[in-house]
């Protein structure tokens, strides 16, 4: 058998896995983990560059925005895409057969369902670690989101590997390393850069 043959039924029988296999939950849990890690990395890189919770702020809500419209278009495209592809390649098969692609497509994923799935996983991820300044805390903001943000990536990172099969401790600690540092190099990035501009 010929890999033009095997490759529609290869995409079908991914398409039988349903929307969430198809693309809606991937973009929610990789929309979490984005928000949750680059919002948390603004946050700090721009904290440890001023002293100014309200600059602090701002750029928390700008990073969540972007990124989440950044997400939601970068989802569309991808699925949109994907669907594309899929019709184009079963096309013929489904000349033969008597149809079947326009369906069986629709199981991939709706482009607008990823786009929406993407965009409001990345803002809830995204919200957690501007919520103290949201919040006004004035000094206690920094430290409060450090906790929260910490929080939220063990707890993302032991749902992640429930999802997989994997160790929960693990999984969680893996999440908080990784988000961790990134947040330290950020911070690290942002105190150099302010010592320097406001030196």
């Amino acid at each position: 058998m010929s890999d033009n043959e095997t490759k529609p039924r290869f995409l079908r029988a991914l398409a039988r896995e349903g929307p969430l296999g198809g693309g809606n939950l991937r973009a929610a849990v990789m929309g979490v983990n984005d928000g949750l890690i680059s919002n948390f990395s603004i946050v700090m890189g721009v904290a440890g560059g001023v002293d100014s919770p309200t600059i602090v702020m701002l750029a928390g809500i700008a990073g969540l925005l972007a990124g989440g419209f950044s997400m939601a278009a970068g989802e569309y495209i991808s699925v949109g895409s994907q669907r594309d592809v899929y019709l184009h390649q079963t096309r013929d098969e489904d000349d033969e057969d008597g149809g079947g692609s326009g369906s069986d497509a629709r199981l991939i994923g709706s482009p607008w369902g990823a786009a929406f799935s993407s965009f409001a996983a990345f803002v809830i991820g995204a919200f957690v670690p501007i919520a103290p300044y949201l919040a006004n805390l004035g000094g206690l903001s920094f430290y409060l989101s450090a906790a929260l943000s910490a929080a939220a990536l063990l707890a993302v990172g032991g749902l992640i590997a429930v999802g997989s099969g994997r160790s929960v401790a693990w999984g969680a600690a893996r999440m908080l390393l990784v988000g961790s540092l990134a947040a330290a190099a950020t911070y690290g990035a942002g105190w150099v850069v302010g010592g320097v501009v406001g030196g």
